[in-house]
């Protein structure tokens, strides 16, 4: 995640040029699954499988989204990441509820969706995908 914030800082200041470099330094920590970062090594749960978290999914969607908006012709090399996000965020949301659910976990190469709803995840889930907050932090001269 913290490479997603210090990307959108950098944007902010109008330099896409080291914005694609960092997003690039993030799409290295994609596994196929998620993102495992040092955050996420020795998370395992007792059955020894990796708990991902679902709010870095949304991260990596705001930061493509916002690049998207520069005119960034990189990201879509790596559109494949941001459509598996998409598909594992919309699995994470609650039926019933509508909250996004905060983890999950690959088990026989199927996700499953654990972890509880709550509002941070639910909420950066909701700026990453429907507001205009990417195309606001894109506005600088990049």
């Amino acid at each position: 995640d913290l490479v997603v914030y210090r990307a959108l800082d950098i944007l902010l200041w109008g330099s896409r040029p080291y914005t694609e470099k960092l997003f690039i330094n993030l799409t290295k920590l994609w596994d196929g699954y998620g993102f495992y970062d040092n955050a996420v090594k020795g998370r395992e749960n007792e059955t020894g499988k990796i708990i991902y978290d679902v709010y870095k999914l949304a991260l990596f969607v705001y930061l493509y989204r916002a690049l998207e908006y520069t005119g960034s012709d990189i990201i879509y090399d790596y559109e494949h990441i941001y459509e598996k996000c998409l598909e594992i965020i919309s699995m994470a949301q609650d039926k019933e509820k509508g909250g996004i659910h905060t983890d999950y976990e690959v088990i026989n190469g199927e996700i499953v969706i654990t972890g509880d709803m709550n509002t941070e995840t639910t909420s950066i889930v909701v700026l990453a995908i429907y507001s205009d907050y990417p195309m606001v932090i894109s506005s600088n001269d990049c």
